[in-house]
Protein backbone atom coordinates (compact mmCIF):
# COMPACT_ATOMS: atom_id res chain seq x y z
CA UNK A 1 0.00 0.00 0.00
CA UNK A 2 0.75 3.34 -0.47
CA UNK A 3 2.55 5.43 2.49
CA UNK A 4 0.10 7.49 4.99
CA UNK A 5 1.07 10.43 6.40
CA UNK A 6 -1.15 11.08 9.53
CA UNK A 7 -1.14 14.02 11.55
CA UNK A 8 -2.06 14.18 15.12
CA UNK A 9 -1.84 16.31 18.27
CA UNK A 10 -0.46 15.22 21.34
CA UNK A 11 -2.18 16.12 24.66
CA UNK A 12 -1.91 15.01 28.45
CA UNK A 13 0.80 12.32 29.08
CA UNK A 14 -1.26 9.01 28.51
CA UNK A 15 0.79 6.75 26.51
CA UNK A 16 -0.35 7.58 22.86
CA UNK A 17 -0.33 4.33 20.33
CA UNK A 18 -1.77 4.33 16.70
CA UNK A 19 -2.84 1.47 14.32
CA UNK A 20 -0.26 -0.25 12.02
CA UNK A 21 -2.16 0.59 8.72
CA UNK A 22 0.90 -1.56 6.71
CA UNK A 23 0.44 -4.85 8.37
CA UNK A 24 -3.05 -4.34 10.94
CA UNK A 25 -2.81 -8.02 11.95
CA UNK A 26 0.20 -6.69 14.77
CA UNK A 27 -2.29 -4.25 16.53
CA UNK A 28 -1.51 -0.95 17.71
CA UNK A 29 1.88 0.15 17.88
CA UNK A 30 3.88 2.80 19.89
CA UNK A 31 3.92 5.99 17.90
CA UNK A 32 7.44 7.09 18.65
CA UNK A 33 8.96 3.24 17.68
CA UNK A 34 7.90 3.60 14.17
CA UNK A 35 5.14 1.90 11.86
CA UNK A 36 5.92 -1.95 11.40
CA UNK A 37 7.00 -2.57 14.39
CA UNK A 38 5.28 -5.04 16.55
CA UNK A 39 4.80 -4.67 20.57
CA UNK A 40 7.07 -7.65 21.53
CA UNK A 41 9.90 -6.52 19.45
CA UNK A 42 10.02 -2.85 21.02
CA UNK A 43 13.93 -2.01 21.38
CA UNK A 44 15.20 -5.16 20.36
CA UNK A 45 18.32 -5.10 18.45
CA UNK A 46 16.96 -8.21 16.21
CA UNK A 47 13.59 -9.22 15.79
CA UNK A 48 11.60 -11.26 12.95
CA UNK A 49 8.06 -12.91 12.39
CA UNK A 50 9.32 -15.39 10.06
CA UNK A 51 5.20 -16.33 9.05
CA UNK A 52 4.84 -12.91 7.71
CA UNK A 53 8.90 -12.73 6.59
CA UNK A 54 9.72 -9.08 8.11
CA UNK A 55 11.93 -7.79 10.81
CA UNK A 56 15.16 -6.81 10.88
CA UNK A 57 17.05 -10.25 10.55
CA UNK A 58 20.19 -11.27 9.27
CA UNK A 59 19.87 -13.65 6.14
CA UNK A 60 20.95 -16.86 7.80
CA UNK A 61 23.39 -19.34 6.01
CA UNK A 62 22.00 -22.81 5.85
CA UNK A 63 22.90 -26.51 5.24
CA UNK A 64 20.63 -28.74 4.55
CA UNK A 65 19.12 -31.10 2.03
CA UNK A 66 16.35 -30.81 -0.33
CA UNK A 67 13.11 -30.97 1.79
CA UNK A 68 9.32 -29.95 2.29
CA UNK A 69 7.84 -27.61 4.28
CA UNK A 70 3.96 -27.34 5.21
CA UNK A 71 2.10 -23.75 4.30
CA UNK A 72 -1.02 -22.40 5.87
CA UNK A 73 -3.16 -24.18 2.82
CA UNK A 74 -1.88 -27.18 3.35
CA UNK A 75 0.23 -27.82 0.57
CA UNK A 76 3.76 -29.10 1.69
CA UNK A 77 6.38 -26.85 -0.61
CA UNK A 78 9.29 -28.13 -1.99
CA UNK A 79 12.49 -26.49 -1.16
CA UNK A 80 16.03 -27.10 -2.25
CA UNK A 81 19.23 -28.10 -0.57
CA UNK A 82 20.71 -25.07 1.39
CA UNK A 83 17.55 -22.76 0.77
CA UNK A 84 15.78 -21.38 3.96
CA UNK A 85 12.44 -23.76 4.36
CA UNK A 86 10.26 -21.06 5.31
CA UNK A 87 6.44 -20.93 4.70
CA UNK A 88 3.82 -18.44 6.23
CA UNK A 89 3.97 -21.02 8.95
CA UNK A 90 7.23 -20.23 9.47
CA UNK A 91 10.88 -21.16 9.49
CA UNK A 92 11.23 -25.48 9.39
CA UNK A 93 14.12 -27.39 10.57
CA UNK A 94 14.33 -30.79 11.09
CA UNK A 95 16.22 -33.96 11.88
CA UNK A 96 18.45 -36.37 9.87
CA UNK A 97 15.98 -39.22 8.78
CA UNK A 98 15.97 -41.82 6.18
CA UNK A 99 12.48 -42.74 4.21
CA UNK A 100 12.98 -46.88 3.35
CA UNK A 101 9.39 -46.52 1.30
CA UNK A 102 11.01 -46.86 -2.38
CA UNK A 103 8.81 -44.18 -4.18
CA UNK A 104 7.67 -42.27 -1.62
CA UNK A 105 5.94 -39.34 -3.93
CA UNK A 106 4.85 -41.98 -6.40
CA UNK A 107 3.32 -44.52 -3.36
CA UNK A 108 2.22 -47.71 -4.74
CA UNK A 109 2.00 -50.98 -2.95
CA UNK A 110 5.30 -52.67 -2.36
CA UNK A 111 7.63 -54.67 0.25
CA UNK A 112 10.04 -53.39 1.58
CA UNK A 113 13.32 -54.88 4.08
CA UNK A 114 13.92 -53.20 7.37
CA UNK A 115 15.69 -54.86 10.33
CA UNK A 116 13.79 -57.13 12.67
CA UNK A 117 13.36 -55.91 16.41
CA UNK A 118 13.11 -52.29 15.41
CA UNK A 119 11.02 -49.68 16.05
CA UNK A 120 9.26 -47.79 12.54
CA UNK A 121 7.09 -45.43 11.79
CA UNK A 122 5.06 -45.28 8.89
CA UNK A 123 3.36 -41.56 7.53
CA UNK A 124 0.71 -40.85 5.05
CA UNK A 125 0.48 -36.99 3.81
CA UNK A 126 -2.07 -36.96 1.53
CA UNK A 127 -5.37 -38.65 0.50
CA UNK A 128 -5.22 -42.18 0.98
CA UNK A 129 -4.18 -45.00 3.92
CA UNK A 130 -1.66 -47.76 4.03
CA UNK A 131 -2.48 -50.81 5.48
CA UNK A 132 0.76 -52.34 7.08
CA UNK A 133 1.33 -56.38 7.06
CA UNK A 134 4.07 -58.96 7.56
CA UNK A 135 6.84 -56.78 10.11
CA UNK A 136 4.44 -54.65 11.24
CA UNK A 137 0.68 -54.03 11.72
CA UNK A 138 -1.76 -51.47 11.25
CA UNK A 139 -3.20 -48.37 9.04
CA UNK A 140 -1.33 -45.23 8.05
CA UNK A 141 -3.63 -42.29 7.10
CA UNK A 142 -2.90 -38.34 6.86
CA UNK A 143 -2.03 -37.24 10.25
CA UNK A 144 -2.41 -41.19 11.87
CA UNK A 145 0.76 -42.91 11.49
CA UNK A 146 1.81 -45.99 12.61
CA UNK A 147 4.58 -46.73 15.13
CA UNK A 148 5.48 -50.46 15.53
CA UNK A 149 8.26 -52.79 16.87
CA UNK A 150 9.30 -54.96 14.12
CA UNK A 151 8.49 -58.58 14.51
CA UNK A 152 10.46 -59.50 11.14
CA UNK A 153 12.59 -58.49 8.08
CA UNK A 154 10.09 -57.94 5.79
CA UNK A 155 7.31 -55.16 5.40
CA UNK A 156 4.83 -55.05 3.04
CA UNK A 157 2.53 -51.68 2.41
CA UNK A 158 -0.67 -51.99 0.68
CA UNK A 159 -1.51 -48.27 -0.92
CA UNK A 160 -5.12 -47.18 -1.62
CA UNK A 161 -6.16 -43.80 -2.41
CA UNK A 162 -3.56 -40.87 -4.18
CA UNK A 163 -1.11 -40.27 -0.71
CA UNK A 164 1.14 -36.78 -2.02
CA UNK A 165 4.49 -39.19 0.06
CA UNK A 166 4.25 -42.29 2.18
CA UNK A 167 7.16 -42.01 5.10
CA UNK A 168 8.51 -45.40 6.37
CA UNK A 169 11.06 -43.94 8.83
CA UNK A 170 12.98 -45.84 11.85
CA UNK A 171 11.96 -44.53 15.10
CA UNK A 172 9.29 -43.29 16.73
CA UNK A 173 8.47 -39.84 14.92
CA UNK A 174 8.81 -39.46 11.20
CA UNK A 175 9.06 -35.47 10.50
CA UNK A 176 7.54 -33.97 7.34
CA UNK A 177 7.63 -36.19 3.95
CA UNK A 178 10.99 -37.49 2.97
CA UNK A 179 12.53 -38.08 -0.06
CA UNK A 180 15.47 -40.93 0.46
CA UNK A 181 17.23 -39.47 3.02
CA UNK A 182 17.67 -35.82 4.64
CA UNK A 183 20.36 -33.97 6.97
CA UNK A 184 19.06 -31.87 9.45
CA UNK A 185 18.80 -28.20 9.09
CA UNK A 186 21.34 -26.18 10.27
CA UNK A 187 21.08 -22.49 10.10
CA UNK A 188 23.63 -20.10 11.43
CA UNK A 189 22.79 -16.26 11.85
CA UNK A 190 26.00 -14.14 12.20
CA UNK A 191 25.94 -12.32 15.54
CA UNK A 192 29.38 -10.81 15.59
CA UNK A 193 29.94 -8.11 17.54
CA UNK A 194 26.54 -8.58 19.42
CA UNK A 195 27.20 -11.17 22.22
CA UNK A 196 30.17 -9.47 24.06
CA UNK A 197 28.17 -9.23 27.49
CA UNK A 198 25.47 -11.43 26.80
CA UNK A 199 21.83 -11.58 25.07
CA UNK A 200 18.16 -12.26 26.35
CA UNK A 201 14.67 -12.48 23.99
CA UNK A 202 12.55 -14.84 23.10
CA UNK A 203 11.72 -17.54 20.35
CA UNK A 204 8.54 -18.68 19.72
CA UNK A 205 7.99 -22.27 17.58
CA UNK A 206 5.83 -24.78 16.69
CA UNK A 207 7.62 -27.84 18.57
CA UNK A 208 6.54 -30.82 16.68
CA UNK A 209 8.86 -33.60 17.88
CA UNK A 210 6.94 -36.09 19.71
CA UNK A 211 9.09 -37.92 21.10
CA UNK A 212 13.41 -37.03 22.68
CA UNK A 213 15.06 -39.82 22.37
CA UNK A 214 18.23 -37.72 22.28
CA UNK A 215 19.28 -34.21 22.66
CA UNK A 216 17.43 -31.84 20.48
CA UNK A 217 18.39 -28.00 20.52
CA UNK A 218 16.04 -25.61 20.80
CA UNK A 219 18.06 -22.41 20.78
CA UNK A 220 21.94 -22.08 20.65
CA UNK A 221 24.41 -19.13 20.58
CA UNK A 222 27.85 -20.53 19.91
CA UNK A 223 31.31 -19.66 18.46
CA UNK A 224 30.82 -22.31 15.33
CA UNK A 225 32.01 -25.19 17.46
CA UNK A 226 30.58 -27.19 20.52
CA UNK A 227 33.27 -25.61 22.87
CA UNK A 228 31.64 -22.36 23.56
CA UNK A 229 28.09 -21.89 24.07
CA UNK A 230 24.70 -20.58 25.60
CA UNK A 231 21.77 -23.26 24.88
CA UNK A 232 18.34 -23.98 25.47
CA UNK A 233 17.89 -27.95 24.53
CA UNK A 234 16.01 -31.13 25.72
CA UNK A 235 17.61 -32.94 28.56
CA UNK A 236 15.78 -35.84 30.79
CA UNK A 237 12.31 -34.93 29.69
CA UNK A 238 12.86 -31.11 30.74
CA UNK A 239 13.53 -28.02 28.68
CA UNK A 240 17.10 -26.93 29.91
CA UNK A 241 19.35 -23.44 29.60
CA UNK A 242 23.51 -24.24 29.80
CA UNK A 243 26.22 -22.61 29.04
CA UNK A 244 29.41 -23.96 27.61
CA UNK A 245 33.01 -22.53 28.51
CA UNK A 246 36.04 -23.66 26.75
CA UNK A 247 33.83 -27.04 26.51
CA UNK A 248 33.50 -27.20 30.05
CA UNK A 249 30.19 -26.82 31.21
CA UNK A 250 29.21 -23.67 34.12
CA UNK A 251 26.11 -25.50 34.87
CA UNK A 252 22.23 -25.76 34.23
CA UNK A 253 19.14 -24.63 34.83
CA UNK A 254 15.77 -26.60 34.54
CA UNK A 255 13.12 -24.54 32.71
CA UNK A 256 10.09 -26.44 32.73
CA UNK A 257 8.77 -29.77 31.28
CA UNK A 258 9.72 -30.01 27.83
CA UNK A 259 6.85 -28.57 25.93
CA UNK A 260 5.72 -29.65 22.27
CA UNK A 261 2.92 -27.78 20.00
CA UNK A 262 3.59 -24.06 20.28
CA UNK A 263 5.46 -22.50 22.66
CA UNK A 264 6.78 -19.25 23.70
CA UNK A 265 10.07 -19.39 26.22
CA UNK A 266 12.08 -16.02 26.93
CA UNK A 267 15.58 -16.48 28.12
CA UNK A 268 18.51 -14.69 29.29
CA UNK A 269 22.34 -15.02 29.70
CA UNK A 270 25.45 -13.19 30.67
CA UNK A 271 28.37 -13.40 33.00
CA UNK A 272 27.28 -14.56 36.58
CA UNK A 273 23.41 -15.00 35.08
CA UNK A 274 21.47 -17.29 32.89
CA UNK A 275 18.11 -19.08 32.51
CA UNK A 276 14.70 -19.03 30.87
CA UNK A 277 10.98 -18.97 31.15
CA UNK A 278 8.55 -20.78 29.36
CA UNK A 279 5.14 -18.78 28.82
CA UNK A 280 2.78 -19.68 31.50
CA UNK A 281 5.37 -21.51 33.78
CA UNK A 282 6.64 -20.08 36.97
CA UNK A 283 10.04 -18.81 36.89
CA UNK A 284 12.83 -20.96 37.11
CA UNK A 285 16.18 -20.25 40.04
CA UNK A 286 18.85 -18.54 37.99
CA UNK A 287 22.52 -19.86 37.62
CA UNK A 288 24.21 -16.84 39.05
CA UNK A 289 27.88 -17.85 38.95
CA UNK A 290 28.22 -19.00 35.18
CA UNK A 291 31.38 -17.65 33.14
CA UNK A 292 30.23 -16.18 29.91
CA UNK A 293 31.86 -17.42 26.74
CA UNK A 294 33.19 -15.75 23.20
CA UNK A 295 30.63 -16.50 21.10
CA UNK A 296 29.26 -14.98 17.68
CA UNK A 297 26.67 -16.94 16.34
CA UNK A 298 23.11 -17.85 16.88
CA UNK A 299 21.01 -20.85 15.58
CA UNK A 300 17.72 -22.19 16.61
CA UNK A 301 15.64 -26.10 15.41
CA UNK A 302 19.08 -27.62 15.92
CA UNK A 303 23.10 -26.34 17.69
CA UNK A 304 24.16 -24.69 15.09
CA UNK A 305 27.30 -26.78 14.46
CA UNK A 306 25.68 -30.27 13.82
CA UNK A 307 22.65 -31.79 12.38
CA UNK A 308 23.46 -34.41 14.59
CA UNK A 309 21.01 -32.87 17.20
CA UNK A 310 18.39 -30.79 15.31
CA UNK A 311 14.50 -30.82 16.42
CA UNK A 312 11.19 -30.94 14.10
CA UNK A 313 10.07 -27.16 14.46
CA UNK A 314 8.65 -24.50 13.18
CA UNK A 315 10.26 -20.94 14.32
CA UNK A 316 7.39 -18.32 13.72
CA UNK A 317 9.09 -15.24 15.82
CA UNK A 318 12.22 -14.60 17.63
CA UNK A 319 13.54 -11.29 19.29
CA UNK A 320 17.25 -10.27 20.75
CA UNK A 321 18.34 -7.93 22.91
CA UNK A 322 21.87 -7.92 23.49
CA UNK A 323 24.27 -6.85 26.48
CA UNK A 324 24.68 -7.19 30.37
CA UNK A 325 21.95 -9.43 31.43
CA UNK A 326 20.44 -10.58 34.77
CA UNK A 327 16.76 -11.13 36.29
CA UNK A 328 15.77 -7.73 35.47
CA UNK A 329 16.05 -8.03 31.63
CA UNK A 330 14.90 -11.85 31.83
CA UNK A 331 11.50 -10.13 33.07
CA UNK A 332 11.43 -7.85 30.21
CA UNK A 333 12.11 -10.56 27.68
CA UNK A 334 8.97 -12.25 29.17
CA UNK A 335 6.89 -9.90 29.33
CA UNK A 336 7.39 -9.26 25.20
CA UNK A 337 7.34 -12.90 25.20
CA UNK A 338 3.77 -12.77 26.97
CA UNK A 339 3.12 -10.04 24.09
CA UNK A 340 3.94 -12.45 21.22
CA UNK A 341 2.33 -15.45 22.55
CA UNK A 342 -1.01 -13.36 22.58
CA UNK A 343 -0.67 -12.05 19.26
Amino acid sequence: PSPVTVGVTLTGRDPVTVWNLVNPGYGPVALNEGVGVPPWALQSAVWADFTRNSGPMPTPTVTASARYALNSSGVWAPFGANVLARTDLGIQTQPSKTNLFLTPLAAATQTITISNATQYTVAVFGSGSVVLSGAGTGTATDGSPVTFTSGSTSLTCTVSGSPFCVNVTAGAFTGPPIVGAVTGDVLVFDLSGRLTLGVSGFIQADIKQATFTSTPWILDFNDGSGNNRFSLFHLSGNLTAQINTGSVSQGTVTIGAMPTGLTTIAFAGGTNFFSGRIVGVSNPTPDTVATWPTISKGSFGGSGVTAATNTYMVTKKWALWFGAQDATTLAAAYDKAVLAAAS
